[in-house]
């Protein structure tokens, strides 16, 4: 999977699985996580972790300071990971 390809995916999880800010279902702000979405893409290109991506999601959540329900993080994870099988 090419970068771009891999990238469109990991936001279409950010916004429909994880969306700490609840602005997924509004069309206006698709946006919204696009920096962590370049940096969760880059964090999959270099490690196949699931601990790197609960890194970085973790990070991004404390950026933003909300820290999302385990269950929530975890679906978004397993979504993530699965966008390179």
């Amino acid at each position: 999977m090419d970068r771009e390809s891999l990238l469109a995916g990991v936001q279409r999880v950010l916004l429909a699985d994880w969306d700490p800010c609840g602005v997924g279902d509004n069309p206006a702000l698709t946006d919204e996580y696009d920096t962590y979405g370049k940096r969760i893409t880059d964090v999959l290109l270099a490690s196949l972790s699931k601990a790197s991506v609960e890194a970085a999601l973790d990070d991004a959540e404390a950026e933003l300071g909300i820290t999302l329900p385990r269950q929530q993080r975890d679906r978004a994870v397993r979504a993530l990971l699965a966008l390179l099988e």
